[in-house]
């Protein structure tokens, strides 16, 4: 189907990035297009745009979809939306039904390497993007995207405004949670990397801040496998075999406390690969030995286990209510 060929798509790694316009319909009378008015009545026809082979191709052709039919044909489960309802939370549908409209993107200067991710900033006004190359590319968005009224069919290119050179390949990266554009201080990000510390940067500079140095029990030096801010940004935790390695962002250096993950065969197994943070003083942590497993944020101590993937667990987010964990 349309839908199923559009998720292969997605789903597929390319040398570019690329910004899309989606719809999202709001239940109980609320419209939203990530907190601005983009010039769009949710109520008219979206434009579903179907782009040339090439990223800088030009609109080709513009199809009109009627919100509600895709409403209508994207099985929404009535139970869903009571539940949502009932917890006092407006339900939320993406129209993934419809084809998204890019509408800028980045391809020169990654047409010799190949993107591995790209993770937005807290404040949403800027990408942040690892590579094949060893290379972090921060990337501002156009400005024309925050002008009113957008001309949607104008394909913009972006151009990286800062990079950051890792020694080793980069395993994992992330966003400082309170970082907001309007105060330099918290426009940082972590990565870490093949044979190097994490390391904390400078989002304006691209300067080193700082470094945080796990070792294991030989006092050997080690790269955490994956890294997370917990929600208040105090604390940096990293992912390592059967270890989850926490430390304090205001004492970079080698102080960290350590929570083992599996012990005499019982826990959880393998390499910690992802984390997220929920509402209530817990936190999910997935490996790829197919676990996800939650825990205490107080003292790590293991609240219980999920099992089901047939795979190693390589996302984590919690529902903005902490009620619900999406894994992949």
């Amino acid at each position: 189907s349309d839908c199923s060929t559009l998720c292969r798509r997605i789903l597929t790694y390319f040398s570019y990035i690329t910004v899309f316009r989606r719809g999202k319909l709001t239940f109980k009378g609320q419209s939203r297009m990530d907190g601005q008015d983009r010039g769009q009545d949710m109520d008219q026809p979206a434009e579903d745009v179907n782009a040339g082979d090439t990223p800088g191709d030009i609109v080709e052709d513009v199809q009109e979809s009627v919100v509600n039919d895709a409403v209508a044909g994207a099985n929404v489960s009535q139970n869903d939306l009571s539940m949502g309802d009932a917890a006092g939370f407006p339900t939320e549908l993406c129209n993934y039904c419809v084809k998204p409209v890019q509408v800028c993107g980045a391809w020169s200067e990654l047409s010799k390497s190949i993107t591995k991710g790209c993770k937005w900033s807290t404040d949403g006004s800027c990408i942040l993007t690892s590579s094949d190359d060893n290379f972090l590319r921060l990337f501002n968005l156009p400005n024309c995207l925050f002008q009113l009224p957008v001309d949607w069919n104008e394909l913009q290119e972006m151009s990286s405004v800062l990079q950051c050179k890792e020694s080793g390949l980069i395993y994992d990266y992330a966003w400082y949670p309170g970082m907001t554009s309007a105060d330099p201080a918290t426009c940082c990000f972590a990565s870490t990397s093949a044979g190097n510390p994490i390391h904390l940067w400078d989002a304006y500079t691209g300067q080193l801040r700082c470094s945080y140095r796990p070792y294991n029990h030989l006092d050997e030096p080690v790269a955490a496998h994956s890294i997370s801010f917990d929600a208040s940004g105090e604390k940096l935790y990293c992912g390592f075999n059967k270890m989850i390695r926490v430390f304090d962002v205001a004492s970079p250096g080698r102080s960290f406390d350590e929570r083992p993950t599996n012990v005499k065969k019982m826990g959880q197994p393998g390499i910690i690969s992802c984390f997220a943070f929920g509402p209530q003083g817990i936190y999910a942590a997935g490996s790829y030995c197919k676990t996800v497993a939650m825990y205490s944020e107080s003292d790590g101590q293991l609240q219980f286990m999920l099992s089901g993937h047939q795979g190693g667990v390589t996302h984590l987010r919690f529902s903005p209510d902490g009620t619900r964990l999406y894994s992949g």
